[in-house]
């Protein structure tokens, strides 16, 4: 008989004392199990921000844990779609009023894994990644791409909402402390009075941010993943963006002495990293299929 085993690595930007970013994990049974990752973004012109962000993610990521361990079948493609669906309409998807500020969102991963079947199901809305580290620990990969404005597949979706003018995608310079960064694709709605908003989104699935609906939409790309052959002593790691880079950090780390027994380790490690480099919340899911 298999199970998994699982652990969780959380930690907030050095500059805020709140993280916006939350996992749940529901071990529904020795069979099935569901884990998911929510990483939350508000304006800056909402009050207490930050707290308002972690409220929004931690409801979405226990409404989402909820719904994907009742799905029937478990672990299907379908059964993905419909979690994401009731979770966007309870909090107040397409709807008037709703339950939180419209000006606050957050991107979300999800996993199912039946472990009889041998079959991890994967869906998500933004840019939380699911990573797997194989071959004992030689070499990983990513098994997600982030839905942002340059992603090819997003703008062809995109495209008549830009076209009307309803809305526009704007490169900005990420600026870092002052300095000039990179310059990124933001998404922008129309406002009432025909200007341009001044929030814009960097990612353009997810939950929330009703005034960017409906170019930003909660609906999920869902793939599967069979826990054999290379991936059956896989260490998967489901995380936020600002895990990404420490991750695979991490994974190197362990690339010639392959990963340790427990994921214990694998958490205390990613601390010691995040601390080397801390730009932004973290969280990561860790995960694997043991055989006993």
């Amino acid at each position: 008989m298999s199970r998994i085993q699982y652990a969780v690595a959380r930690r907030e930007w050095r500059f805020k004392d709140v993280c916006e970013d939350c996992a749940s994990v529901n071990a529904v049974s020795e069979q099935k199990f569901v884990g998911v990752v929510v990483d939350g973004h508000a304006n800056e012109k909402v009050s207490d921000s930050a707290m308002a962000s972690a409220a929004f993610s931690s409801y979405v990521s226990d409404a989402l844990a909820h719904n994907l361990s009742v799905q029937n079948p478990f672990a299907s493609e379908d059964g993905m779609h419909r979690a994401f669906d009731t979770v966007a309409q309870m909090v107040g998807f397409g709807t008037r009023g709703g339950h939180f500020d419209p000006r606050v969102g957050a991107v979300a991963g999800a996993v199912c894994v039946d472990v009889l079947r041998h079959k991890l199901t994967v869906a998500y809305a933004g840019d939380v990644r699911l990573y797997a580290n194989v071959r004992a620990g030689k070499s990983f990969r990513c098994f997600t791409m982030d839905h942002t404005p340059k992603h090819p597949g997003e703008l062809d979706r995109l495209r008549p909402l830009l076209t009307d003018k309803s809305f526009e995608v704007v490169y900005h310079s990420l600026s870092t402390f002052g300095s000039e960064g990179p310059f990124v694709p933001r998404l922008h709605y129309r406002q009432e009075d025909g200007a341009r908003s001044t929030a814009g989104l960097m990612v353009t699935r997810g939950f929330g941010d009703k005034l960017f609906q409906p170019a930003f939409t909660h609906t999920p790309d869902v793939h599967e993943i069979h826990l054999n052959g290379m991936y059956h002593d896989a260490v998967f790691a489901l995380c936020s963006d600002g895990a990404q880079r420490n991750l695979g950090r991490l994974f190197q780390r362990y690339q010639k002495c392959g990963v340790p027994d427990t994921l214990e380790p694998l958490v205390e490690s990613f601390y010691e990293l995040h601390e080397e480099e801390n730009d932004d919340d973290a969280t990561v899911l860790f995960f694997r299929l043991l055989a006993d």
